[in-house]
């Protein structure tokens, strides 16, 4: 079973896809921010801690994530209990999309490092968290959202926005905020 949400599954879509406006300030003091009601979803501040994954990037964000993914899965015997991540790097020009893989063990992490993927560790810190239920029903939801967490808490360009994989029913959107 693949992991990766269906919009990143279209292989129709545009690679030129342009970041999202990060210049909306932040609003003081907020630590929780309310979308629509229509969305029904509410952002709480989190610890996320500091991440070690293996990792696999997408040739072109979406369309290519679909394959950083698969290339990751192909070399499970299960995926039963393991936690992927989606890492989005944001630039002025650009969207840069990693699957993200946490080792099982170092062994594992050798393995995947000799068979060519990257190790990337990403620093720990304030993320706000969005939890999408039944988010492959949701998925129109998903680039909203950082956006409304964008422009309600800001954004630490240091870090990347991440997908967590919780199940295949819940996915975490984290955006790391400023501190």
């Amino acid at each position: 079973t693949n992991l990766l949400p269906p919009w990143a599954r279209n292989s129709n879509i545009n690679c030129n896809v342009k970041p999202r406006d990060q210049s909306v300030p932040p609003a003081a003091g907020r630590r929780t921010l309310t979308l629509p009601k229509k969305a029904g979803m509410k952002a709480t501040i989190i610890d996320q801690p500091a991440l070690r994954l293996i990792t696999a990037k997408s040739e072109c964000f979406p369309e290519g994530n679909r394959a950083a993914m698969s290339s990751l899965e192909s070399h499970l015997e299960s995926l039963s209990g393991r936690r992927f991540y989606g890492l989005a790097y944001e630039s002025a020009d650009r969207m840069d999309y990693y699957a993200g893989l946490v080792p099982g063990d170092d062994i594992e992490e050798r393995k995947f490092a000799e068979l060519g993927f990257s190790i990337m560790e990403i620093d720990g810190g304030a993320c706000a968290r969005v939890k999408l239920l039944d988010w492959s029903s949701k998925i129109d939801q998903i680039g909203p959202t950082f956006s409304a967490m964008i422009g309600e808490h800001g954004i630490d360009p240091s870090r990347p926005q991440m997908e967590f994989y919780r199940s295949m029913s819940e996915l975490h959107l984290l955006l790391p905020v400023p501190s």
